[in-house]
């Protein structure tokens, strides 16, 4: 609670250092704890692994903050509602545009960081459609 009022997720490091931010968490986790290791979610083309970051930050500042703000406000103020469906929405579809039927949202073959900082908002979304206890937030976004 002391170090990131009690968000989640928290890396500590060998040292004690503490950091918060599920970026700095999976970065760390790709340079650090297991180079080489597992699935390549960074792209080798440094343009490319440059494109995806600048899609990272714009999907955390075009979208998730209109989503945590009507989130914020129980889903009931009105400026907010309007906010997501018409700035947060259209940068979600744009994002989508990369992605085909055998791609990913960077237009590979190959999952990359992207997906997963983007998809496992996405799965919160849903899953918060899907809640009864959400289902009259989202019936008011009419999504």
């Amino acid at each position: 609670m002391d170090f990131n009022n009690g968000f989640i997720p928290i890396l500590e490091v060998p040292s004690g250092e503490l950091f918060p931010e599920s970026g700095i968490v999976a970065d760390y986790a790709l340079q650090v704890a297991g180079p080489n290791q597992g699935i390549k979610l960074i792209p080798d083309d440094v343009v490319l692994a440059s494109k995806m970051r600048v899609k990272m930050v714009k999907f955390d500042s075009e979208i998730l903050k209109h989503f945590f703000a009507l989130y914020g406000s129980r889903f009931m103020s009105s400026e907010f509602i309007e906010n997501f469906l018409s700035l947060a929405v259209p940068k979600m579809e744009e994002l989508c545009a990369g992605a085909g039927e055998d791609t990913w949202l960077m237009g590979t073959e190959d999952l990359t960081q992207l997906d997963i900082h983007c998809g496992a908002m996405w799965d919160f979304l849903y899953i918060f459609m899907k809640s009864d206890a959400m289902r009259d937030c989202f019936d008011r976004l009419d999504l």
